[in-house]
């Protein structure tokens, strides 16, 4: 855990894990009423998440925003508003009270990060470290579990490495790609089966109006992923895509 605060962010390094592990504090010896934040978003590159500090620097502003009452309130998307017939506001105080008080999961920093050892690394302690890695990835729902809420953080950027399809330029990361990743999905429904209801998660589109935030409770998500996949093992029966076992 990382905790949130101090002076302006140096943006372009995030230290790994490894590098930080002394300054680290574990689950079991954070403060009772620790506000626990679980960053997710997609990596803007290979060897790095986030190269350029785009995504730390739209994070960090916006929590800087929320400590000095800049946004007012945080609230559910339009859509979500219409669609579920209540809107679930976090004001300004709210917001203020909880990050005066709020640790940070943050991948790279979170987990053992094998690609930032130097190349002079004995191939066991790298071998021992991936297999530390991997144990920390499966560990993920229980990571959610244990944080109050979800932030993704989405900006508009282009991949540090990645190129686009036409190999012209470098690929777009957004919202839309961060949603077709396969470990960003494991975050989401790590989420959405979460047992406490009382989760839910923010997305960061904008590093410039907090009106583009999404905050959705997870009892909504919940029910709404509940009856989707129950729609859809229903239709697979129906179309003998799938058979039932006795």
């Amino acid at each position: 855990m990382y905790r949130y605060g101090g002076k302006e962010a140096t943006y372009k390094h995030v230290h790994a894990h490894q590098e930080l592990k002394d300054d680290l504090l574990k689950w079991e010896d954070l403060p009772y009423d620790a506000s626990i934040i679980f960053v997710s978003h997609e990596w803007i590159g290979w060897s790095h998440p986030d190269p350029h500090g785009i995504q730390i620097k739209t994070f960090l502003r916006v929590m800087n925003r929320l400590v000095s009452r800049e946004i007012k309130s945080v609230e559910m998307n339009i859509s979500h508003v219409l669609m579920y017939k209540s809107n679930h506001v976090t004001s300004s105080k709210e917001w203020k009270d909880l990050l005066s008080r709020a640790y940070i999961w943050f991948d790279w920093i979170s987990m053992p990060q094998p690609s930032a050892m130097p190349s002079t690394t004995s191939k066991e302690k790298k071998n021992r470290m991936e297999t530390d890695l991997k144990n920390a990835v499966k560990s993920i729902p229980a990571y959610v579990e244990k944080s109050d809420f979800v932030t993704i953080v989405a900006p508009g950027c282009l991949h540090a490495e990645r190129h686009d399809l036409t190999g012209e330029g470098k690929s777009k990361i957004c919202f839309r790609t961060y949603r077709n990743r396969g470990e960003l999905i494991y975050h989401y429904l790590s989420l959405l089966l979460s047992v406490c209801p009382c989760k839910s998660h923010h997305t960061l589109h904008n590093e410039q109006d907090g009106a583009y935030w999404k905050c959705l409770p997870h009892s909504y998500h919940e029910a709404k992923f509940i009856q989707h996949f129950w729609l859809r093992q229903q239709k697979e029966l129906q179309s003998g895509q799938i058979h039932k076992t006795s």
